[in-house]
């Protein structure tokens, strides 16, 4: 593993920490947390993937993870998002297992508002995950969410309005929908199994259009970078030499490049850090 990257933009609020590897979902969160940091939420990430000073270029070639936002996506989420397969529903008393992974909700954690009810889903935020020859999800906090009905053939995705406790479209109407489409949100979604599926965030461009997606259709143990959420101290010693003479070049410049030039900055350090 390279060393560290960090980039704080502000000193009184946390940095996102780039540890300059790829990992499956579970590894993510063991290596993020052993180094102290904290593992970045679906909301975090979404305010990262809204600013325009990330998707104002790009290389013109549709496909994901392009431009300045490749150097941190596409990532992990710490969230979880908990469905059925097409046309069914959670059920009383019955776990929900992954069909995919053989991930374990167990019952307890169910909502007796989700039960029966075709369409909803689980936003889930683990307090911790139990590895063993099962691996069983224990949720720190869970929200009950109405996944989005309308299909955007094209893409094979769906798109809704934000929910803005948890970043995920959900269900709206079409007027709704073409109300908000400033927060839309594409959602790729595995229905033909009911998964208990990390989420997984990135950029998508199409005949020059730009989406974000939101991925909850991977298997846990495909691997994506790993970015980390500074812990106030835990980094001091770890920023790489040359990070104040980064920092003092972007304290030169205006603010609608600074991110620009910082991502520069990261992808150069990447591929010197793989060499």
């Amino acid at each position: 593993m390279s060393k560290p990257a960090l980039y704080r933009s502000d000193p009184k609020r946390p940095g996102l920490v780039d540890l300059g590897m790829r990992a499956s979902h579970l590894k993510c969160r063991r290596t993020i947390l052993d180094m102290g940091l904290g593992l970045p939420s679906n909301v975090l990430l979404d305010g990262f993937l809204n600013d325009p000073n990330l998707i104002n270029e790009h290389n013109g070639i549709d496909g994901y993870c392009f431009s300045l936002a490749s150097e941190f996506f596409p990532t992990y989420a710490r969230e979880l998002l908990v469905h059925p397969k097409r046309g069914d529903s959670f059920r009383k008393g019955k776990d929900i297992v992954d069909s995919r992974s053989g991930w374990i909700l167990p019952a307890e954690y169910v909502p007796m508002e989700s039960v029966g009810r075709e369409g909803a889903a689980l936003f889930v935020d683990p307090k911790h995950i139990t590895e063993g020859k099962t691996i069983v999800v224990h949720p720190e906090s869970l929200t009950v969410i109405q996944l989005p009905s309308h299909y955007v053939e094209i893409l094979k995705a769906y798109d809704g309005i934000l929910d803005k406790q948890t970043c995920i479209p959900v269900d709206c109407t079409t007027e709704e929908l073409r109300a908000s489409h400033n927060t839309i949100r594409l959602l790729y979604l595995d229905e033909d199994a009911t998964r208990i599926a990390p989420i997984m965030r990135g950029l998508y461009t199409e005949s020059g259009l730009v989406h974000q997606v939101i991925f909850a259709d991977r298997h846990p143990d495909a691997e994506y970078y790993v970015i980390g959420v500074e812990t106030f101290g835990t980094m001091s010693e770890d920023v790489p030499t040359n990070q104040n003479t980064a920092q003092e070049t972007l304290a030169e410049d205006d603010a609608p490049n600074m991110l620009k030039k910082l991502f520069a900055w990261l992808g150069q350090l990447r591929k010197t850090s793989q060499n």
